[in-house]
């Protein structure tokens, strides 16, 4: 298991048949974040040949437009294969996360947001962590 920053303190680590990307504390995701955080994961994505991601934090995403679900959702097509279980603590999905969602799968990712660990993991496939 090997830990990689992608951005701003944004960690990923490989777990058996996953990628977890987790945050610092209350880290606020901002428009010029997209880019540089989608470019390194589809590289890590690469390099562990591992497109399942457990992406999980307390996040801030009220910064983002719409604008910018749009872009991520372009992005996240880009990865061959996505599959990517979001679970945002106290975040509840709103139109923006549905238009991510809907752009990524436009472009064949697969987004779905999640409440549980245990539900995220068990959507993408792979054992519960201990």
């Amino acid at each position: 298991m090997q830990n990689s920053e992608l951005h701003r303190g944004v960690k990923v680590t490989y777990r058996e048949g996953y990628l977890h990307i987790t945050y610092p504390d209350d880290f606020v995701l901002l428009p010029e974040d997209i880019n540089q955080l989608w470019l390194r994961l589809s590289a890590v994505c690469k390099s562990y040949n591992c497109n399942r991601v457990l992406n999980e934090g307390h996040l801030d995403l009220s910064k983002l437009r719409a604008f910018d679900s749009y872009n991520a959702g372009s992005q996240a097509g880009e990865i061959e294969g996505l599959r990517m279980a979001c679970l945002f603590h106290g975040y509840e999905p709103d139109e923006k996360a549905a238009f991510f969602q809907t752009v990524a799968s436009n472009r064949g990712a697969k987004v779905e947001f999640f409440l549980n660990p245990a539900e995220a993991l068990k959507w993408l496939g792979v054992r519960e962590r201990s």
